[in-house]
């Protein structure tokens, strides 16, 4: 049987129900009743999808659950490609991707990558490190998603 991805991920975060099959093949709980239900974690938030469209100076341009956005950790001239994004809840047993992009539709941003983890001093906040494409640390706009899970 063909397992869809969407189908996958929809049992993953709780979404949706699937065929015990496709529960099988995904790690999830499968009760007799067909619906899928992801073991809690101790403090279980829920799940929740967050965002945030942060410029090259550290500003937040928009987003969903993000508080707002800083560069070079405070001290921008010290900290070239750091960035602290701010959420409204705790993000540690969350996932997290980001990527170098314009804010607005302006064509192909210069070529880089990001690096993403949690802020050891606030488990809601997320340290993002921006580079070129050499691997240096550079200042960019970015855009990062945030998916927490049951």
């Amino acid at each position: 049987m063909k397992h869809s991805m969407a189908g996958l991920l929809a049992a993953l975060l709780g979404l949706a129900t699937v065929a015990p099959v496709d529960a099988i093949a995904s790690g999830i709980n499968m009760p007799a009743s067909g619906v899928a239900t992801p073991a809690s974690a101790v403090g279980d938030l829920g799940t929740a999808l967050l965002s945030a469209v942060v410029t090259a100076k550290g500003s937040l341009v928009r987003g969903e659950g993000a508080t707002g956005a800083n560069h070079g950790l405070d001290i921008p001239e010290a900290f070239t490609g750091y960035y602290l994004v701010k959420f409204t809840r705790d993000v540690r047993a969350c996932a997290y991707v980001g990527n170098v992009a314009y804010p607005q539709p302006l064509g192909v941003p210069p070529a880089g990558y990001v690096a993403t983890v949690v802020a050891a001093n606030d488990p809601r906040n997320i340290v993002v490190e921006t580079f070129d494409a050499s691997g240096n640390h550079a200042d960019r706009d970015f855009h990062l998603i945030v998916v927490c899970g049951h």
